[in-house]
């Protein structure tokens, strides 16, 4: 036990030493919003087009069911996973558009092992000094972030929004659990994690043909395919960081860290990601995960602020 704790000591030191740690995450962050957005694009079209054109949504959709997840990204599936996707299908790592766009960070087997890295140094971000810096956020641009693209009828006045939460502000990184977003907007980070993965992943798997041979299975029998597997090592990497963080998180170096809700955030990757829960409550338990959503006070304008 000592043992290793010792070594996840040495993992997070190590972490800490990592330059331009902030840089990193907030392009991240930008990346994620730009992600987002994208995906709420692509699910309005899903909706119109199933609502205003049927026979078309269910031909596409039908079409598209033919055949099975395309990791390997063999060419005679790339027209209609085009098609599905520009009718709104989330066609997860058959995303060509932002395949062709990351494929230019890689020239060959070599930045597949670079990049193969890349969950774990996404896990080691958590110990950025970004996570610490001293921020004020508006309430008001929560609401009107994120109540508008869902039809959240509390946030249509925008002059009774602003009257309510103009003159409040967040200071540090909170969770807003009734909104389910980080007030550093940390919340969009997963969504650049899981696509930047996926990216990589599938380029990997189109390059060496492996789709079918590289498989793996959990403690209780899980089987897991090559893109849950790379998923996987962000979910163990960045759990065991986060647990050694709380295990101190009463000490100077990591009291201001807002640890609880990192597992959040961590929390919501598993889920966003479709990877099976059994992988995250093996390491981190389920109460553990779920005090953080259930614990904070109101801070005065109707919105639960939990502060780490």
């Amino acid at each position: 036990m000592m043992s290793s704790h010792m070594n996840a000591a040495a993992i997070v030191q190590t972490a800490m030493q990592l330059e331009m740690t902030s840089d990193v995450l907030r392009c991240s962050i930008s990346m994620g919003h730009a992600l987002k957005m994208r995906e709420l694009i692509r699910e309005a079209t899903r909706r119109v087009l199933a609502k205003k054109i049927p026979l078309l949504y269910e031909t596409v959709k039908t079409g598209f069911g033919q055949y099975g997840t395309n990791y390997s990204l063999q060419d005679q599936h790339i027209p209609m996973d085009r098609l599905a996707r520009e009718c709104g299908f989330d066609v997860g790592p058959c995303d060509h558009e932002l395949i062709a766009c990351m494929s230019q960070l890689r020239s060959d087997s070599d930045d597949d092992d670079l990049w193969s890295l890349l969950p774990y140094a996404y896990g080691a971000l958590f110990t950025s000094k970004y996570w610490i810096l001293d921020k004020k956020v508006s309430l008001f641009a929560l609401c009107c972030i994120w109540a508008v693209p869902f039809g959240f009828d509390w946030c249509c006045d925008v002059n009774h929004c602003l009257c309510r939460c103009s003159c409040f502000y967040c200071q540090g990184v909170q969770y807003v659990s009734s909104v389910s977003a980080m007030t550093n907007n940390s919340h969009v980070l997963i969504t650049a994690v899981d696509s930047l993965i996926t990216c990589f992943t599938a380029l990997k798997i189109k390059h060496s043909g492996a789709a079918q041979t590289h498989r793996a299975s959990t403690n209780n029998g899980v089987v897991l395919n090559p893109l849950e597997i790379e998923k996987k090592k962000f979910v163990e990497c960045a759990a065991y960081i986060l647990l050694y963080m709380r295990s101190l998180e009463h000490t100077k170096e990591w009291k201001l860290y807002p640890v609880r809700s990192m597992f959040v955030i961590l929390e919501q990757f598993v889920l966003d990601g479709h990877l099976d829960r059994s992988i995250l409550n093996r390491i981190v338990a389920h109460n553990l995960l779920h005090s953080v959503s259930c614990g904070g006070g109101g801070c005065g304008v109707g919105v639960q602020v939990i502060v780490v």
